[in-house]
């Protein structure tokens, strides 16, 4: 330190106030994540989503939502959950599915179990019968499609206040309808109070 050698007890004594600053900061670290892990997940999505470019945001679901990469496919297995899913649409013949989820998985499934259905995202309505809602957004499969998704809490903020948005309509309408399926994980609703 200013050109002069350490003795053995000073560079033990900085060594160890290092250890212990290093020490300080990963469970500061580890904490700070524990507590952003329990919170709202749309909330981490935001954080996330403003630390990336749109284009890397729709790579980064797609790749988390099949956890495959173009050397290692997805290999689709029809989960119980859609199995006992796909008894239902069938005992009661159910036309329209409103999938909150991102993923076609459920589609395919229901694909590879004789079932015909049409998959319908953003303003691409598809008349008829049979058909699969993603009023969240859509992310296929095998790629190709490029839609809004909505899993920030600015996501959710914004499509709330478009009056004319065809998600909104659409459920608006289904809402209303017999025998329609809802399909989703619904993450925890922070109401705020004053």
């Amino acid at each position: 330190m200013n050109g002069r050698k350490l003795s053995d007890e000073e560079c033990f004594k900085r060594n160890e106030s290092m250890r212990q600053s290093y020490k300080l900061v990963h469970q500061l670290q580890d904490t700070f994540m524990e507590k952003i892990m329990s919170s709202d997940l749309t909330i981490i999505a935001q954080m996330i989503k403003n630390q990336v470019r749109p284009s890397d945001w729709n790579y980064l679901i797609r790749k988390s939502l099949y956890s495959s990469y173009e050397d290692n496919p997805y290999i689709l297995n029809i989960s119980p959950l859609h199995k006992e899913l796909i008894k239902l649409v069938k005992k009661y013949d159910i036309s329209n599915i409103i999938d909150y989820n991102y993923d076609d998985t459920f589609y395919h499934s229901l694909k590879r179990s004789g079932l015909k259905y049409r998959n319908c995202y953003e303003s691409n309505q598809i008349k008829g019968k049979n058909r699969i809602f993603y009023p969240h957004g859509y992310i296929p499969m095998k790629g190709g499609v490029i839609t809004e998704i909505v899993l920030s809490e600015d996501d959710y903020q914004n499509q709330i206040y478009k009056q004319n948005l065809w998600s909104n309509n659409i459920q608006t309408t289904l809402f209303s309808l017999k025998y329609e399926y809802f399909i989703g994980l619904f993450l925890m609703i922070q109401i705020f109070e004053d």
